[in-house]
């Protein structure tokens, strides 16, 4: 597979909490921006009202890392029963380049921000302290 970040968005952000995490996420694009571009390795980082998207610069670029303020909708295949209980999946593969710091910490304050909104899981061991603690 590779190295890979999960997450189940619960519910939508509150508007309080989404504006929160925008300001976390304009502070790591200020401090770290020299690791990060757009969705596609090229331009900004984005980040407003609705998406916070980013992805590492050029080769150091993988997979986009691409959190929503509210939920896409159930696909088709997922079970209406299992929608309710997970949450909607969405994972960012970063195979460990060097953007994977700002995935971690943009995650972990979605965490912090909104305990009960999003849950994290990673091929790392980067989550464990916030599932004993949260």
């Amino acid at each position: 597979m590779g190295y890979t970040h999960y997450w189940n968005t619960k519910r939508d952000f509150t508007t309080e909490e989404w504006t929160e995490l925008q300001r976390l996420a304009e502070r790591l694009f200020e401090n770290y921006g020299y690791l990060l571009a757009g969705w596609n390795g090229e331009g900004e980082p984005e980040c407003d009202g609705e998406d916070i998207r980013f992805n590492g610069i050029g080769h150091q670029s993988h997979e986009t890392m691409h959190i929503h303020r509210e939920r896409l909708g159930k696909p088709d295949w997922v079970l209406q029963e299992d929608y309710e209980r997970d949450g909607e999946f969405n994972f960012c593969k970063t195979a460990e380049k060097p953007y994977d710091y700002v995935v971690v910490q943009l995650l972990r304050g979605a965490k912090m921000i909104a305990p009960d909104a999003i849950d994290l899981d990673s091929d790392g061991y980067v989550f464990e302290d916030l599932k004993e603690r949260v």
